[in-house]
């Protein structure tokens, strides 16, 4: 139900059109199919270098398309709900 619910509102079509670069897509299509993912899931699946990732997780998080939970070395995120 979690992943039906979350694969209609972020289809890829739907991120591109919001104007998400692609690893910014490709990080909200992995919370989408983990639930939830750590800055260094976000590093290692995407390749991304630290500042990058930092980047595009704070734009996500700054477009409400996600949600941050702790701080440190214990933050994860997931897809904001409505």
């Amino acid at each position: 139900m979690y992943y039906l619910r979350y694969i209609r509102r972020f289809n890829r079509q739907r991120l591109e059109a919001m104007g998400l670069n692609a690893r910014q897509i490709e990080i909200m299509i992995l919370i989408v199919t983990q639930k939830r993912i750590t800055n260094a899931g976000v590093q290692e699946l995407t390749g991304a270098n630290r500042k990058a990732k930092s980047r595009d997780l704070e734009d996500l998080v700054e477009r409400e398309l996600i949600e941050r939970h702790g701080q440190g070395r214990g933050t994860h995120y997931t897809a904001r709900s409505d």
